[in-house]
């Protein structure tokens, strides 16, 4: 017999169902149609041998789209704050002020390279930290304030440089969350010395 319909039901322990029934196609978060310049490039790439460089135009692309003369991709945003730490030349038991609202990829490259996450709180009524939820977390250990921009809302970035400015610290940026939004005219990601994306 085949169905689409679910009839196997597993109970938690106090009887929640684990498994909702359904009938008919799994839904999909969005739709995954793929438009025709997609097409063209997906086919550009097969026809090329998976020779032609399609990551070197999207770094010239995203860069020029953002105002700024450098971009480099990774596979994501986790691997790309893991790398601007490490180029920042921190060292094991650094302090990177950092939001208390995010993902766990903002601070799982920090955490594997021995750098010390110190959460600063949200402001009132925020969801975003700013310059004086930071300033509270700055030690004589503190190296940085890495930056998350939540859910398009930008930070204080003029306030948040300034402290940073007065403690002699590195500014970066995670805008995930935050592409393309805009602050007094400039782009997340462009209002510090570095920022990280990622588009899923």
């Amino acid at each position: 017999m085949t169905s689409n319909t679910a009839t196997v039901r597993k109970h938690a322990r106090y009887g929640a169902a684990t498994q909702q029934e359904f009938d008919g196609p799994l839904p999909q978060p969005f739709p995954r149609e793929i438009g025709p310049r997609a097409m063209e490039y997906l086919a550009e790439v097969v026809d090329s041998g998976l020779t032609c460089d399609m990551v070197g135009r999207f770094e010239q692309a995203f860069a020029e789209a953002h105002g700024v003369t450098h971009c480099i991709a990774t596979p994501g945003c986790t691997p790309a704050l893991a790398v601007l730490a490490a180029a920042f030349g921190f060292e094991p038991g650094d302090e990177i002020v950092v939001s208390s609202v995010s993902d766990y990829g903002t601070v799982q490259g920090l955490i594997s390279a021995g750098y010390i996450p110190v959460f600063a709180d949200a402001a009132p009524g925020t969801i975003n930290v700013n310059a004086e939820t930071i300033e509270a977390c700055i030690s004589e250990r503190t190296r940085a304030i890495l930056v998350v921009h939540l859910t398009g809302l930008i930070c204080d970035m003029d306030a948040i440089n300034e402290v940073a400015a007065r403690h002699g610290l590195v500014v970066y940026e995670d805008a995930c969350q935050a592409v393309f939004g805009r602050y007094k005219g400039r782009y997340a990601g462009t209002l510090s010395t570095a920022g990280a994306f990622s588009f899923d």
